[in-house]
């Protein structure tokens, strides 16, 4: 067994440079990994996991506009936010490979995670989500082993920090402009 390690941005640039030709096509990719993957410990801190690279090679404005419609999603807007179109392109892989609810189901369920437990959602907390949600409960294992989120000790995570805010959003955006209901949100979002 192999694990494949993150990359660092000489061996990102190196697997770029093998799809693309151009070096600011390359520039432009990296720069948008790093604005997603944001970490906090500088420059040097980036590691850029192989599916996400992957991803990104979808990046490619050629690629973008031919996958404008690819997705269905009320939720994200993957035509015009490419976090969204990574998102979206996690999700839809997922379906294919655990059996996992439609992208707006399982974005809707990660909404309800960062909004509820911001730290950590244990396993029991999850079924409850599930079930409000009318999901059978058997999807728990999809939703364990799903790229966005780390297992352990009996709780979920999300994978990288900025995810808990950019689910934060979604269920913001969603429940703010799109629903205009505004008494559903909770209490610690009030305060934001």
């Amino acid at each position: 067994i192999y694990e494949l390690l993150a990359f660092d941005e000489v061996l990102a640039r190196k697997y770029f440079e093998q799809r693309f030709l151009s070096d600011r096509k390359i520039d432009y990719i990296i720069n948008d990994l790093k604005y997603i993957l944001n970490t906090k410990g500088g420059e040097q801190s980036y590691r850029f996991p192989p599916f996400i690279l992957d991803v990104a090679s979808s990046f490619d404005d050629e690629s973008v506009k031919n996958t404008i419609n690819r997705f269905n999603s009320s939720l994200l807007n993957t035509s015009a936010i490419k976090l969204d179109y990574l998102i979206a392109y996690i999700c839809e892989r997922e379906i294919a490979k655990t059996n996992q609810e439609d992208i707006d189901k399982q974005v809707y369920i990660l909404t309800q995670m960062a909004v509820k437990y911001p730290v950590r959602t244990t396993t029991a907390d999850l079924l409850q989500i599930l079930e409000n949600n009318l999901i059978n409960k058997e999807k728990i294992h999809s939703f364990l082993v799903h790229p966005l989120l780390e297992y352990s000790k009996d709780s979920l995570y999300f994978k990288y920090d900025f995810l808990k805010d950019y689910f934060k959003s979604i269920y913001l955006n969603y429940n703010l402009f799109i629903n205009k209901d505004y008494n559903i949100l909770p209490d610690p979002i009030i305060e934001i």
